[in-house]
């Protein structure tokens, strides 16, 4: 009888290890590789201009000539930067409540406060993002990414933080909107650059 039941948990462990089951198994992960690893939601970095005509990367010299000559070109203290669209040194460059990084002639678009640039926006398919956009107006373009994409963090009771992903591929790099609570208002558009 001991013999017996030995056979048969030596019978079930080979069956459980045997290739076909592994198949299975690895069939399994691949779907779910493959579903995990495009964003079905996301914000093309390539379709977004600020002011509807000046692109997230821009050359310094055109950006100059629509928005004027920048309020401050600043060198960063290298050792709190966190993230960088390049890794080689660069500045910051603000005009009117915009940060670019800056790299020789190249501007790379990093946030927009919008309350320090009223009128200015990003537009996204003929969409305006503005001071005036609203979480309700964000919902018709990102309903899934606004349900589920939501930051917590330390002003999570004045701010709303979402996060949007910026490519079909899944990453770090992301859009992060920050809206008013009470107001329901956009205040704050980030670009986040995985490091």
């Amino acid at each position: 009888m001991k013999i017996r039941l030995l056979l048969f948990f030596c019978c079930l462990i080979w069956a459980c290890h045997s290739p076909k089951g592994q198949q299975s198994s690895i069939k399994k992960e691949q779907s779910i590789h493959k579903f995990d690893s495009v964003n079905k939601e996301y914000l093309d970095r390539d379709s977004v201009k600020l002011n509807g005509d000046i692109s997230m990367m821009s050359s310094f010299k055109a950006t100059t000539v629509k928005l004027g000559k920048p309020d401050s070109i600043i060198t960063p203290d290298y050792n709190n930067v966190s993230q960088s669209y390049k890794e080689v040194e660069f500045k910051y460059c603000h005009f009117k409540g915009v940060l670019f990084e800056k790299y020789q002639d190249s501007l790379v678009f990093r946030s927009i406060n919008l309350s320090k640039s009223p009128g200015w926006f990003l537009s996204y398919k003929r969409r305006k993002l503005s001071s005036n956009t609203t979480i309700g107006d964000f919902k018709k373009l990102f309903p899934n990414s606004i349900e589920n994409n939501e930051l917590h963090g330390t002003s999570m009771d004045k701010n709303q933080w979402i996060r949007i992903a910026a490519s079909q591929d899944v990453s770090d790099t992301a859009w992060v909107f920050l809206f008013d609570r009470d107001s329901g208002k956009l205040k704050t558009i980030e670009f986040w650059i995985d490091d």
